[in-house]
């Protein structure tokens, strides 16, 4: 398992580069450990398979399972008092996602480096969502951290991102009315 000050952010020599604290360290290994155990969880093994199966494409249900599991494990924390740093989910997702990806390969799903990115990127959209919907966070509270991030990824890097994500949204529409997703 990396740890957050084995990652570099993406942009990595462009701007202020942040060494991890001690305490988001802890939260990186526990949010990672925690997510991680329910990902392979018997239970959760079973129904993963089944979401995959169901899904229109692997990249989204890759970004559900993963939007599912470390929204689960995010909700616990942050009803036990403890929620990670924005920064902390964000840097262990990468590694979770990789994780999915793993899960979607033994299941003998064809996955891309391109595919798990996608995934990653879908996964934080739909997780954020689900959190938001459950009253967990604040949508302007997060922004205003995410402004407070500013150079984890520059603007000039997000506008790829965006459209990443919505040609996956676009072949998973096109999947889902029959045709060959992009």
């Amino acid at each position: 398992m990396q740890g957050m000050n084995d990652i570099q952010p993406q942009g990595a020599g462009q701007g202020p580069q942040r060494q991890a604290s001690d305490e988001q360290q802890e939260q990186y290994n526990r949010f990672y450990a925690k997510t991680v155990e329910l990902l392979f969880n018997e239970q959760f093994l079973e129904a993963g398979a089944k979401l995959l199966q169901q899904a229109p494409t692997v990249v989204d249900g890759m970004a559900r399972i993963g939007a599912t599991v470390a929204s689960r494990v995010y909700m616990q924390a942050a009803k036990e008092g403890a929620p990670p740093e924005p920064i902390v989910v964000i840097e262990s997702g990468r590694e979770i996602m990789a994780e999915v990806a793993d899960f979607a390969k033994a299941l003998e799903y064809e996955v891309s480096d391109e595919d798990v990115e996608t995934a990653y990127y879908m996964a934080a959209d739909l997780m954020r969502q689900t959190l938001v919907d459950a009253g967990v966070i604040n949508e302007e509270d997060m922004l205003d951290e995410a402004e407070e991030m500013g150079g984890t990824y520059p603007p000039d890097q997000m506008q790829p991102i965006t459209d990443k994500v919505a040609a996956a949204r676009a072949g998973i529409g096109e999947a889902i009315r029959g045709g060959t997703p992009q």
